[in-house]
């Protein structure tokens, strides 16, 4: 393994070809290697970005047989790829396969919440489209209803579902300042930072969070 591969977590010749067809494993491998450090090291940015595309397509085209898990971690990958229209097809069916697991007890409030922040991610973007201000308000209630999990997430009492509970928090912050709402924005991100450094107990993701504050205060 090369050095460049060292820093990126492995080179993408180990992704598992024989994984579940139905895993996305191998894309949320992608996304996380690309945020890691991407613009760093061209080479392994297009190498990660062309493996993440090869799995987008193979779980885009089997989609229906995914779990909101992995609808999840698809429309996150069209999110990071500005691919809006995609985005918004797998963040639909990912509201819906997560609300019917919550109904029969197979998924768990952070997984709603994550659900949610994702789809308003979504929601935000598309809002930049001429004619479809009315996601704002789409936003405001998903945002709603992540705030209305909160107790429920918090008696889940693991450390694992706060932190996910700082996850949504920063892409709420994320998708109002894509509405141009920079003090709600600023304040989900202030938010997810003070859970960060708190109770969630994760530097990683309090140093992301810092580093977000910081960019967006100084455009």
């Amino acid at each position: 393994m090369s050095e460049s591969e060292a820093a990126w977590g492995g080179s993408v010749i180990a992704l598992h070809p024989d994984d579940d067809p139905a895993s996305s494993a191998n894309l949320s491998r992608c996304i996380t290697n690309l945020s890691n450090g991407g613009f760093r090291n061209p080479v392994a940015f297009l190498r990660w970005f062309l493996a993440g595309k090869r799995e987008a397509v193979r779980l885009f085209k089997i989609r229906k047989d995914l779990g909101h898990d992995a609808l999840n971690v698809l429309s996150s990958w069209y999110l990071k790829t500005k691919d809006v229209y995609r985005a918004g097809i797998c963040s639909s069916e990912g509201i819906r396969a997560v609300e019917q697991a919550h109904n029969v007890g197979t998924a768990l409030p952070h997984q709603v919440a994550l659900a949610y922040a994702v789809r308003a991610q979504w929601a935000a973007y598309d809002a930049n489209r001429p004619g479809n201000r009315e996601r704002k308000e789409y936003v405001d209630t998903l945002a709603r209803g992540i705030l209305a999990l909160e107790p429920h997430i918090r008696a889940e009492d693991t450390v694992q579902a706060l932190r996910q509970l700082v996850r949504c928090y920063k892409q709420l912050g994320l998708a109002y300042y894509s509405l141009g709402e920079t003090k709600i924005g600023r304040r989900y991100l202030i938010d997810a930072l003070q859970r960060a450094e708190g109770e969630a107990d994760t530097e990683s993701q309090a140093k992301q969070l810092r580093s977000l504050i910081k960019q967006r205060e100084a455009r």
